[in-house]
């Protein structure tokens, strides 16, 4: 069930805590006038990164601070850490992807119950409509459909096979980018907070699928992809540096404002020797990778351009890539990734 006083459930928290409203918005990150007025239920729109912070803080997630109960069948929130080595065994990787599909199935009903409230929330479940899974077949195999995303495919997948993580991303990346429009549309803040728990919940099902039940790409070229990739990092840092100096020259400060919080994204990612660390907005910590792991890689990469992708196509305000709008940087660097993507990752023998 889901709570329609978000207020009188923050409120809770905070004396939990023992917290005073002015140290609680500190906290937070907002004036206390604001606080009181989200917990007296007086805010129209509350901003999803309030969520974060409360999970990030006192590890409270979205679900809680709804009233939102996960069903038996769901995988749980927190992720264990498990051995890299990886069980080929048949009846595991369907029992993974039943409960991938009952998961996905949860979200989809609480979509719908939104969707009676508001139709725009129509616009997430035609992403999330567009994604089945089928684990009813004979020898082992997995039957994706994915008509929306970075890869549109329909293919049948054995078990712990790479591409099979890459098409799991490819959906998270499109369902990221319209829970984000969706949330920004809608003026009820019981519903942003619902989407964004439901949007976490199904990304953090996917990256467990991805990081611990897929088998590494043995013919991943690893020099080559971290030279490309680290060079893809310094081009979107330093284009985007240049085009902001040119806004703020002009006197353009909101769009040089914009164009800060894309750039923002691409910083996390730094470069040590042969690793790579970035921040896992999923996860809410940062990691550092080694690059022969070809499983992380993928998903960190994948991490990446589902942020940078659903906030550059906001700021331009635009669905059909054209490559012609104003500013073009942004969309051009994805376009750089969206070629990435395919070279290392698709490639992968009996897969399709």
């Amino acid at each position: 069930m889901m709570s329609n006083n978000f207020g009188e459930i923050l409120k809770n928290v905070r004396k939990e805590k023992g917290l005073k409203g002015l140290e609680f918005s500190k906290i937070l990150g907002i004036p206390q006038s604001t606080l009181s007025k989200i917990e007296r239920g007086k805010t129209k729109r509350i901003d999803p990164n309030i969520v974060c912070k409360i999970y990030q803080v006192f590890n409270i997630d979205a679900n809680q601070l709804l009233g939102i109960e996960p069903k038996d069948n769901s995988i749980p929130m927190e992720i264990e850490h498990k051995d890299n080595s990886i069980t080929n065994n048949y009846n595991i990787s369907i029992q993974k992807a039943q409960e991938l599909e009952n998961a996905l199935n949860y979200v989809r009903e609480e979509l719908q119950k939104l969707a009676l409230q508001d139709k725009r929330i129509f616009e997430i479940l035609d992403v999330i409509d567009s994604f089945t899974i089928n684990t009813k077949l004979d020898n082992g195999r997995i039957q994706i459909i994915c008509r929306k995303g970075i890869i549109l495919v329909e293919g049948f997948f054995k078990e712990n096979e790479m591409l099979y993580a890459l098409v799991l991303m490819s959906f998270f990346s499109e369902f990221y980018y319209k829970c984000r429009k969706v949330v920004l549309k809608i003026q009820k803040a019981e519903y942003c907070v619902a989407i964004d728990a439901l949007f976490f919940y199904v990304g953090r099902i996917l990256r467990e699928q991805v990081l611990y039940d897929v088998k590494p790409n043995m013919d991943f070229q690893t020099e080559q992809f971290y030279k490309e990739f680290k060079e893809l990092i310094e081009v979107a840092v330093n284009s985007l540096g240049d085009q902001i100096g040119h806004l703020t020259k002009s006197h353009n400060s909101q769009e040089a404002d914009e164009l800060k919080d894309i750039r923002a994204i691409y910083e996390t990612i730094t470069f040590e020797g042969k690793t790579i660390k970035y921040y896992d907005y999923i996860a809410k910590i940062y990691k550092t990778i080694n690059i022969h792991n070809t499983v992380e890689i993928q998903y960190m990469l994948m991490n990446l351009y589902a942020k940078a992708y659903a906030e550059s196509v906001l700021l331009l305000e635009k669905e059909v890539p054209s490559g012609q709008w104003f500013p073009a940087t942004p969309w051009q660097i994805i376009m750089k990734m969206r070629i990435i993507i395919p070279k290392y990752f698709i490639e992968t023998k009996g897969s399709l």
